[in-house]
């Protein structure tokens, strides 16, 4: 979290991961975008699923490894 340029004790306290994500720089976006890209891949999803697809789809993978933990 330290950026070239940022010297002083104040400038630093106030760079959290807090700040960076209300900030929304574009880079964090992208790097979000790739992450969500590649799990979606990973589990063999459509992409641009929407948050309540998403819910349904990880319910029912919790549902099954869960079966599959007390068979």
């Amino acid at each position: 979290m330290n950026a070239e340029g940022i010297t002083s004790l104040t400038q630093k306290k106030k760079r959290t991961r807090t700040t960076l994500c209300y900030a929304r720089p574009t880079w964090l976006l992208l790097a979000h975008k790739h992450i969500d890209q590649a799990v979606f891949a990973a589990y063999g999803w459509q992409p641009n699923l929407s948050d309540e697809e998403i819910l349904e789809n990880l319910l029912v993978l919790n549902l099954e490894r869960s079966k599959a933990d007390n068979s």
